[in-house]
């Protein structure tokens, strides 16, 4: 299995779905690309509106279905497995640097 960072996946995303390498936008179909491939080195936040769609983080399994959530830390080995077909989901992939930028002056709640 080859293990990308955000840089090296970003090429995956069309011009549309991204600003730099910083920040990456995949949707359903994307995911059934990258399941032969593992990350880190991102920040990874996982969105599933409908269906259900597997992951592994740090070697472990994880099923999310309608309305659930994950994020991942950008010091975390993950992977993408099945999807449903029925699935609908979304991912924001992101670096540590460009967060801390965006969030900068920001005062938490």
């Amino acid at each position: 299995m080859q293990y990308l960072n955000t840089q090296q996946f970003s090429s995956y995303v069309s011009e549309k779905k991204k600003l730099g390498d910083a920040f990456l936008l995949f949707v359903t179909d994307d995911f059934k690309r990258l399941t032969e491939y593992q990350f880190i080195g991102a920040r990874a936040m996982v969105f599933v509106l409908k269906g259900t769609m597997e992951i592994f983080i740090n070697g472990k399994e994880y099923v999310l279905s309608e309305n659930n959530y994950s994020d991942i830390l950008d010091g975390m080995l993950f992977r993408f497995g099945e999807i449903s077909a029925d699935a609908e989901a979304y991912c924001v992939f992101t670096t540590k640097s460009f967060m801390l930028e965006a969030l900068q002056g920001v005062i938490p709640g």
